[in-house]
C-alpha cells in the first residue's frame, strides 16, 4: 500500500488538528502570519547570503540572493517556487537555496523575479532573463564561466526554467537544467499518475486551475508554448536535463509527461522520483523533509 512518508504524515495530521490551509493567505494579516510560518516550516539558512539588486530592461530593482559569492565554476541560478502570485514565499524559497549552496559548495544565486496579477506575463521570465544576462554581461559575480550556467528551481521556479531553456533568444547558454515538480502544462490537464497525486493533502489539481483567472490570463489558449513549455517546438534542443519529483506530488504527472517526452526526442534526460514526498516537501524541508532531501539531490548534480 502506498503511503506518505512518516515526516509528511505526522506534517499533515499537524495542518489538520490546526485547521491550517497554507496558501490561503488573503489579507495583510494573514500574509504576516503565513510568511512567519513558512520560515518557521522551511527551517533557518544553511548559509549566509548576500543581496544584489540587477535592473531589469524597464529599470525595474530586481532582487537576488548570492550564496558562495566569491566561489567560481558552476553557477546555479535557482527560481523560487511561488505560484507566480506567492511572493511571501521567498525566504522559505532562499532557505531551500542555502541547502544547496552548502551542500554543493558551488556559487547559488536565488532570483526574486516580479510576480502577476501585479505584473503582466510574462514579466516574470523576462525578469530572470535580465537578471542573469546581466549578471554574465557586467561580471556582477566574480569570475562568472558562461559555458556553466546552470538553471533550475522549484513549482513554478520549474516552469520558468524550461520556458527560458525553450527560448532561443534567451540570450546565454545553459550547461543543465534541475527541474523540481514543476507544472509544464498551464492546462492542468496531465493526469497520468492521478493515483498517487491524490495523496498530496496541498497541491491539489482542482486548485490550481483557479489560478488562471487569478492571473489575469483568462481566455488565452494556455496549451501555447507561450505558457506551457510542455508544448515547446524546442524541447528536442534541452541541455543535460534532470527532472526531480516527490512521489505523491499533487503535479507529478506533469513531470511525467515531461520526461516521456524528453525521452522520445532523444534529449539527455534523466528523472529521480523523491518517495513518500510530496510538492512542497523541499520548501517545508524541516517540517515534512527527511533525508531524501530534492536540495541534496540538485546539489550532487551540482557536483557532478
Amino acid at each position: 500500500m502506498k503511503k506518505l512518508s512518516n515526516a509528511e504524515q505526522k506534517f499533515k495530521a499537524y495542518l489538520e488538528e490546526n485547521h491550517i490551509k497554507p496558501f490561503t493567505a488573503g489579507t495583510e494579516e494573514e500574509v504576516v502570519r503565513e510568511a512567519a510560518l513558512f520560515q518557521e516550516w522551511a527551517g533557518p539558512m544553511a548559509l549566509s547570503f548576500e543581496e544584489v539588486l540587477v535592473k531589469a530592461r524597464d529599470g525595474f530593482p530586481v532582487r537576488m540572493r548570492v550564496f558562495n559569492r566569491k566561489n567560481q565554476g558552476r553557477t546555479l541560478f535557482y527560481l523560487p517556487g511561488n505560484g507566480y502570485c506567492v511572493a511571501h514565499s521567498f525566504d522559505a524559497n532562499t532557505a531551500t537555496a542555502s541547502r544547496i549552496a552548502k551542500a554543493s559548495g558551488c556559487r547559488v544565486v536565488i532570483i526574486d523575479f516580479r510576480l502577476m496579477p501585479e505584473y503582466a506575463w510574462p514579466t516574470p521570465i523576462q525578469d530572470v532573463k535580465d537578471v542573469i544576462n546581466t549578471c554574465i554581461q557586467d561580471q556582477i559575480l566574480p569570475g562568472i564561466d558562461p559555458k556553466r550556467i546552470v538553471l533550475g528551481g522549484l513549482s513554478g521556479g520549474a516552469h520558468a526554467s524550461l520556458m527560458l531553456a525553450t527560448d532561443p533568444q534567451r540570450g546565454f547558454e545553459i550547461e543543465k537544467l534541475l527541474l523540481v515538480g514543476g507544472p509544464y502544462d498551464f492546462t492542468f490537464a496531465q493526469r497520468g499518475v492521478a493515483e498517487d497525486e491524490a495523496l498530496d493533502y496541498i497541491c491539489v489539481r482542482k486548485t490550481l486551475t483557479d489560478l488562471v483567472q487569478f492571473w489575469g490570463l483568462s481566455g488565452q489558449d494556455m496549451k501555447s508554448p507561450e505558457f506551457s513549455p510542455l508544448f515547446s517546438p524546442h524541447l528536442k534542443n534541452l541541455p543535460e536535463t534532470w527532472i526531480i519529483v516527490g512521489e505523491f506530488d499533487g503535479i507529478r504527472s506533469d513531470s511525467e509527461a515531461l520526461y516521456a517526452k524528453l525521452k522520445v526526442l532523444g534529449v539527455n534526460v534523466s528523472k529521480v522520483v523523491l518517495p513518500g514526498q510530496t510538492h512542497n516537501n523541499s520548501i517545508f524541508h524541516k517540517t515534512c523533509g527527511d533525508e531524501n532531501d530534492a536540495a541534496l539531490v540538485c546539489a550532487k548534480l551540482l557536483q557532478g
